[in-house]
């Protein structure tokens, strides 16, 4: 053992002296280039141990990668490789932040992730994504995201409350897309967050969302910005969309729900439930000339597609028997729907 010790450390010796490690002379935002294909960062820290010239070059990445649901890491170590190779970035600006736990146990303690959300917070101008695995045992605990002006798109499936932890002023200055899923939220957080705090919102996608502390039976979405609504929420009440750039909307699950002022919607996707005028309501302030709509015999169509004037593309699930088939039309311009 001692003896292949000491040809490795001759093998560094050389390497160190410019003999042995080309790729190593390459400068560091080169070498970045290759280690992010890598798409794992605790395998490219492993690369620390190639010289002494590589001991920090894994340090400087401009994007992390924590897939650990695809890597045999013990399950015991994994938050702890998270917060190590956190604490040892040295990279001023992350670009890209993307931490996905084992779906096994043991699960992660909220501390763990409120210090993954302050370094979001703090380092990443880009795109954040976090994704916990399922524990019933710690549904009840808060998880705090706080405001986070340099992130271009937050991805979090959290199995647990979300709460927003913002100061009296400030905004997600640069937000364009945002998904939650799997996730408990405060409504009243969730209305005054969207409404004053995300003024460059263009994608919204919640799903499986239970909506909780509400004081009314309407959850309001007012956005002067968002122009792609997905939503599978579960709330007793009515949602209320108040988004006069929104340009597709796609109801996972259709509850309740009032478009009040949409003249540019063009898409529509309803693939879950039947259509009920009397539970599902687009104002007259709702444009009527869709571009695209996807749907399905399966649900009843005919009243829904009664809704609009016109629609250009038609892509019809068509349920035959026991069997599905995917019809695609394409119709001419300004042909009534009748």
């Amino acid at each position: 053992m001692a003896t292949n010790r000491g040809h490795v450390d001759g093998y560094l010796d050389q390497v160190d002296a410019g003999e042995a490690d080309r790729i190593g002379g390459l400068p560091d935002h080169l070498l970045h280039g290759i280690l992010i294909h890598l798409s794992d960062t605790i395998q490219v820290a492993r690369t620390s141990v190639l010289s002494r010239r590589w001991r920090h070059v894994w340090s400087g990445l401009p994007e992390l990668f924590f897939l650990n649901n695809t890597r045999p890491v013990p399950v015991a170590k994994a938050h702890d490789c998270v917060d190590a190779a956190l604490a040892a970035c040295s990279a001023p600006t992350i670009r890209l932040l993307d931490i996905s736990m084992p779906y096994r146990k043991p699960l992660v303690p909220t501390n763990y992730v409120s210090r993954w959300l302050c370094f979001a917070s703090q380092r990443v101008a880009g795109e954040l994504r976090l994704s916990l695995p399922f524990d019933h045992t710690r549904k009840e605990e808060e998880v705090l995201l706080p405001l986070c002006e340099r992130l271009t798109a937050i991805t979090i499936y959290l199995f647990r409350i979300l709460r927003f932890q913002l100061p009296p002023v400030g905004t997600f200055t640069v937000l364009a897309t945002l998904r939650i899923q799997n996730t408990d939220i405060d409504g009243s957080e969730l209305e005054s967050v969207l409404s004053t705090r995300c003024p460059r919102l263009k994608e919204l996608y919640l799903h499986s969302v239970t909506v909780i502390k509400h004081k009314d039976n309407v959850l309001s979405i007012r956005s002067h910005s968002i122009q792609r609504l997905e939503t599978d929420i579960n709330f007793d009440g009515q949602l209320h969309v108040d988004t006069p750039e929104l340009q597709a909307f796609y109801p996972c699950v259709p509850g309740n729900f009032y478009i009040s002022n949409s003249p540019k919607l063009s898409e529509v996707i309803w693939y879950s439930g039947l259509y009920d005028p009397t539970h599902h309501h687009f104002s007259a302030l709702t444009g009527r000339h869709l571009r695209r709509l996807k749907t399905s015999t399966v649900f009843s169509p005919l009243p829904l597609m009664r809704r609009f004037d016109n629609v250009d593309e038609l892509l019809l699930i068509v349920s035959i028997g026991k069997v599905l088939h995917c019809i695609y039309l394409l119709v001419p311009s300004y042909m009534p729907l009748e």
